[in-house]
Order: C-alpha cells, then sequence, then structure tokens
C-alpha cells in the first residue's frame, strides 16, 4: 500500500473514534444539564383551556406556563423575575418541584393599589411587561406580555 494511502485510512479512523467519543460525551452532558431539555412556554390567563395569549388586563392572574419534554430526574427549582413597564423588577415568584413533571406554571397577581403605592403613585400597569424564566439558576427564556388597564 502506499505510505499516503495508509495514513489516510489510519486518519480516517481517527476521526470516526473521535466523532464517537464526541458524541457520547454530548449525549452524558445533555443527560446531567437541564439545559438540554425541551420545553414549551406560553403566557395565558386560563389554566384550565391554556389558551394562549400575550395581552391581558389589570385583574387577570397571569400564568407563565411550561411544558418539559426530557427534563432529569431530581428536585428543580422555576423561577420568574416579573419586570413592569418601567424596567422594574416588580414580583419574583419561586416554584420548587420534582420530577419527573410534564408540566409548570407561576404566576403573577396583579394589584394596582400596590403598584401605585411601590412606584410612589401615578404610575400604571399598563404597558409592555417581561417575564424572566430560570431553571436552577440558570436563565430559560424570556417572554415579552402586554398588560392594559
Amino acid at each position: 500500500m502506499v505510505p499516503w494511502k495508509r495514513l489516510l485510512k489510519c486518519f480516517g479512523r481517527i476521526v470516526r473514534k473521535s466523532i464517537s467519543l464526541w458524541l457520547v460525551a454530548a449525549f452524558f452532558l445533555c443527560l446531567f444539564n437541564s439545559r438540554c431539555l425541551a420545553h414549551t412556554i406560553m403566557m395565558t390567563k386560563r389554566l384550565k383551556d391554556k389558551t394562549p395569549t400575550e395581552d391581558f388586563n389589570c385583574t387577570d392572574t397571569i400564568y407563565a406556563y411550561v411544558r418539559w419534554e426530557g427534563l432529569h430526574l431530581g428536585k428543580h427549582t422555576l423561577e420568574a423575575h416579573w419586570i413592569d413597564p418601567l424596567g422594574k423588577q416588580q414580583e419574583f415568584s419561586v416554584y420548587n418541584f420534582d420530577s419527573p413533571v410534564i408540566d409548570s406554571w407561576i404566576w403573577l397577581k396583579l394589584d394596582q393599589s400596590k403598584y401605585e403605592y411601590l412606584t410612589g403613585g401615578g404610575s400604571t400597569l399598563s404597558g409592555y411587561w417581561n417575564v424572566n424564566l430560570f431553571l436552577d439558576g440558570k436563565f430559560l427564556i424570556a417572554r415579552k406580555f402586554n398588560v392594559a388597564c
């Protein structure tokens, strides 16, 4: 066999083995890393029928609903940072749960009088809010929604 063909054949074996090792490493990394899961997140005001919406009233309870796929077994913490139209965090919600679970939700109940007190009066709940979701302390996703009063 010509030396360069032997070298090419040897190189091919090394590449195939290293690709296999990388795939195995990626599998185990995903197995122990909660960020390698699939999830669907929607905002809703009704958990019964889970109708997605981005528009809410001042009196609505606002749910961030999460459907999990591939979440590893064990204890988890879902956190929500609710950011008002002025860019300030107004609420912080925490939900601790054990997996396996199919879905979770975390909510915000708006209160105009409390909000006016916290912002020094004159402010309104109306406008675009954000919710930043974290799973086990790691950023998961941000969602924007509108509140009209």
